[in-house]
């Protein structure tokens, strides 16, 4: 008998939210269950959430069965009380650095923002080879398109000429490696660094600690909705809904992708919620027909 076969492979992935993002955690794990055949083994790092919405999270279990999910809670880690936040984002962008740290018995992880829909095996990000690095990601062309966004944000991050701005919302992780480079207070103190001038966060911080130090991934593990992205729809393993167009708030409904979103939402408890959300700032919406 071949018992390596017979093992069934567990896929840690971790998501950080709140309140406010929950029901997209709860549709990316939704997208992910469906077109995965391994055992996900998913952690929430928890920035205040209620009893009742962590156990929306756990009622996936009516439409799956092939996962688990446990909560971390960090929204009082003294490390996040000084960090000065840019645009309109909250401390939970900042958990995904304390990973490595909050479950030091993992090696290979994924982080996923909560606006992401995963259309493909999760498997085929999780298997790419780090070769070395910590961490892996995908570059961000639209810096590279746009020479004033490349001065902007290597400016503001302080980074090298020889470095490619990655976007960071879609990570796989290195976390042995993390570890023995001591990565967290190097990212702390890039925080520092950057505090007068960065734009985008954990992000910038995240791009100056790896600064020309990081495994270069394919776009399609990280298609980004709001630019035109050279990656035929078939090839798109994660899609990021990046920007203000989003399939769930004003003209986001009408967003080439959207019903994507909604065919995964539709799978959770939060279907409803997020539909009458979005209802209520566009009236007049065939959801069924967007996109």
């Amino acid at each position: 008998m071949d018992t390596a076969k017979e093992k069934i492979k567990h896929i840690p992935v971790f998501f950080a939210t709140d309140e406010k993002y929950a029901p997209l955690a709860a549709t990316s794990m939704a997208s992910i269950l469906f077109n995965t055949d391994s055992f996900i083994d998913f952690y929430i790092l928890d920035c205040n959430l209620g009893a009742k919405t962590r156990k929306k999270f756990e009622m996936l279990h009516e439409k799956f069965s092939n996962f688990s999910v446990e909560f971390i809670p960090v929204a009082s880690d003294e490390r996040f009380a000084h960090i000065e936040l840019r645009n309109y984002l909250t401390t939970a962008c900042f958990a995904r650095l304390l990973i490595p740290d909050v479950k030091p018995d993992l090696g290979k992880v994924i982080y996923l923002d909560c606006d992401t829909i995963v259309l493909q095996d999760i498997a085929q990000l999780y298997d790419q080879e780090l070769d070395g690095y910590a961490i892996g990601a995908v570059p961000d062309p639209n810096v590279y398109n746009v020479p004033e966004k490349r001065l902007q944000l290597h400016t503001g991050a302080l980074l090298s000429d020889t470095h490619f701005y990655f976007n960071s919302g879609i990570l796989l992780i290195d976390c042995d490696v993390w570890r023995k480079n001591d990565m967290l207070p190097k990212l702390m103190a890039a925080e520092r660094v950057t505090a007068p001038t960065r734009y985008y966060n954990d992000q910038d911080v995240l791009n100056k600690a790896f600064d020309s130090n990081y495994k270069q991934l394919d776009v399609r593990f990280n298609v980004k909705s709001n630019l035109i992205t050279f990656c035929p729809q078939e090839h798109v393993v994660v899609r990021h809904f990046t920007g203000f167009m989003k399939p769930w708030v004003r003209m986001g409904f009408r967003q080439v992708n959207a019903k994507d979103f909604w065919f995964y939402c539709q799978m959770t408890v939060f279907f409803a919620e997020t539909l009458v959300a979005g209802i209520a700032e566009v009236k007049s919406v065939n959801v069924l027909n967007a996109g």
